[in-house]
């Protein structure tokens, strides 16, 4: 059993699909099917878009762009009935245009409402621009211990990035299933895109390698 719950959901557009086709397709349809068909359980349904960074930035933080999606349910069972009779209610869906079907991916970890751990919890008062969130999927890579992994992501890179100026929140979640490809999730906030910039992309050298070596940020890794 398991308290209450969210479902992240990274999208990421490819072949230079353009976002209003998404969001279209996201607002008009998607979410409002996939309420009919959980019959609204859900207890909180939020999509952001992301932020269009530079390629150079994108590419060296595997950046998914397009869209991110949290969902809240009181539980993993509540969450799980919605899947009840999937294969009947998705031939009742509108699928995405042809220009947008096939042009983007998701990919999806259940974790809990609480973190499972919290490295930086400063107030985040309300501000005329958005705060930067950055999300990150992650595991460690083939042949290094979960134990080992664990060890270095607390004691080493954890740390370092806590201390970074800018860090307004920083918190970390494991799986609720536990069997996903994506095991933990951490969040990490800053006042600003150039914040983020300063504390992580510009001192990628800065940070201490692990055992295993590779390059920043040394792990399995997906963010947006």
């Amino acid at each position: 059993k398991t308290g209450p719950i969210r479902h992240y959901i990274m999208i990421d557009l490819l072949n230079g699909a353009d976002l209003l086709l998404l969001d279209r397709w996201y607002m008009t349809y998607h979410a409002r099917e996939t309420l009919a068909r959980t019959q609204h359980r859900q207890t909180k349904y939020t999509t952001s878009r992301t932020y269009t960074l530079p390629p150079e930035e994108a590419k060296a933080m595997n950046m998914w762009q397009g869209r991110m999606s949290e969902i809240g349910f009181a539980n993993l069972a509540e969450f799980d009935k919605g899947w009840v009779n999937i294969a009947e209610e998705r031939k009742k869906i509108t699928m995405p245009s042809p220009e947008l079907l096939g042009n983007f991916r998701s990919e999806t970890v259940t974790i809990p409402l609480k973190p499972d751990e919290i490295f930086v919890d400063n107030p985040a008062p309300e501000k005329a621009t958005p705060y930067f969130r950055w999300i990150f999927f992650y595991d460690y890579p083939t042949g290094v211990s979960p134990e080992a992994g664990e060890k270095w992501f607390h004691e080493v890179f954890a740390k370092e990035l806590a201390t970074r100026p800018g860090v307004r929140r920083f918190v970390t979640f494991r799986s609720v299933r536990g069997t996903q490809k994506w095991n933990r999730v951490a969040e990490l906030w800053f006042d600003s895109h150039n914040d983020w910039k300063k504390a992580v992309f510009d001192r990628r050298s800065e940070y201490t390698k692990p055992s295993w070596g590779g390059e920043f940020p040394f792990m399995k890794f997906q963010s947006t």
